[in-house]
């Protein structure tokens, strides 16, 4: 005979990882502002699970990837950039793991971990191989309103040694052929 404990047990069982990672995702997005209070990034759920947008970037910073490793991306736009991608929850609820982060001020990307401490603050852990080792920020949860969104910087050229050009708009790069070449904002 089946009791009605039993049939919550089996519904319990029954919900997905999938399902677990959208209910956090819905719970834990918003925006934080970075702790360098130069930029506001939009967390929200994406195709690879939590993913990071820059969504406001203040007045006084720079308003491209200037630190990139790679020289012909130095000259992109930060705001709309995706710089948290692929955060999935294993059924811990304040834990995110296997995720990576673009640091724009080192220009590297890393591993990253998010953990939720209240509502309004989530710790970004980035590290490369071991999670015991790496960098720690604290972001805090803002209100959308008092952040307007920002307006991607007007294209910057970067010359390189051959006189070939690259022009960065805020959708594409576009090479001195003038196609475009790599769309960051699909």
């Amino acid at each position: 005979m089946i009791n009605s404990f039993t049939l919550f047990l089996m519904g319990v069982l029954a919900v997905s990882e999938k399902d677990i990672t959208q209910d956090y995702v819905f719970k834990h997005q918003g925006y934080w502002m970075h702790p360098s209070q130069q930029y506001v990034v939009q967390l929200s759920g994406c195709e690879t699970g939590m993913c990071g947008t820059i969504a406001w970037v203040a007045d006084t910073a720079v308003k491209h990837d200037v630190n990139n490793k790679e020289e012909e991306l130095r000259g992109r736009p930060l705001c709309g950039l995706r710089i948290v991608d692929g955060l999935a929850t294993d059924g811990h609820v304040n834990i995110y793991k296997g995720g990576e982060i673009y640091r724009t001020d080192t220009g590297g990307t890393t591993s990253v971990k998010a953990s939720y401490f209240s509502s309004d603050e989530v710790q970004m852990h980035s590290y490369k191989g071991v999670s015991m080792v790496g960098d720690s920020q604290l972001w805090k949860r803002v209100v959308q309103k008092d952040y307007p969104p920002c307006t991607p910087a007007e294209p910057i050229a970067i010359t390189y040694e051959d006189n070939s050009e690259t022009v960065f708009d805020a959708i594409n790069i576009i090479p001195s052929g003038g196609d475009p070449d790599i769309t960051f904002n699909e």
